[in-house]
C-alpha cells in the first residue's frame, strides 16, 4: 500500500506538516520558539529540524490532511526547511512524531522544574514558574495537572 504525503502549503508558500500533539505540548513549542502566526519555524541544525529531516522521505508531491484527531489533541504546524521541499510524510509518521513531541515537552518541563527545586525553589513555586515563562494558562495545563505531572515523573525515575 502506498503511503499518502500529508505535506501542505501555507498562505506564504511555505510546506508544513500538522501534528496530533497536546495542547501544552503546542503552547509551549509556540511560545519557546517564538512563532509568529501560529507556524513553528526550524532549521534542519536544531533539534526540531532533525526530527523532521528523520521523518522526510523524498519521493512523492501529493498532499493530503489526517482525518483523525484524538480526543483532547491540538494540532502544532511545523514549517518545513527548504532542504526538505519535495519531502513526503506519512501518517504514520506524523503520529509518531507527536508522540515523540510531547515526551520532549515532558523532558523539558520536568527538568526545568528539577533545575529550579535543586537551586532552592519550591516544587510548587517552580511549577507556576514554568507555565508562566511559556504562556501556559490554566485553560491548556492546570496547575494541579503540571504538579501531578511533576511528581509522576519523579516516581519513575529512578536516581
Amino acid at each position: 500500500m502506498e503511503d499518502v504525503n500529508y505535506v501542505l502549503v501555507n498562505d506564504f508558500k511555505e510546506r508544513y506538516i500538522e501534528v496530533p500533539v497536546r495542547p501544552v505540548t503546542r503552547v509551549y513549542f509556540v511560545n519557546s520558539t517564538k512563532s509568529k502566526g501560529g507556524f513553528v519555524r526550524t532549521r534542519l541544525d536544531h533539534t526540531l529540524g532533525m526530527i523532521l529531516g528523520q521523518v522526510t522521505v523524498k519521493d512523492s508531491y501529493r498532499k493530503r490532511k489526517i482525518r483523525r484527531k484524538g480526543v483532547g489533541m491540538a494540532r502544532i504546524k511545523l514549517v518545513l526547511s527548504s532542504d526538505l521541499e519535495h519531502g513526503k510524510i506519512s501518517e504514520r509518521s506524523i503520529q509518531q512524531l507527536g508522540v515523540l513531541l510531547d515526551k520532549f515537552f515532558r523532558d523539558v518541563f520536568c527538568m526545568y522544574v528539577q533545575g529550579a527545586v535543586r537551586t532552592g525553589c519550591s516544587e510548587n513555586y517552580a511549577v507556576t514558574l514554568f507555565l508562566d515563562d511559556y504562556g501556559i494558562c490554566e485553560d491548556v495545563w492546570s496547575l494541579d495537572t503540571a504538579k501531578k505531572a511533576f511528581r509522576d515523573n519523579k516516581k519513575n525515575v529512578s536516581v
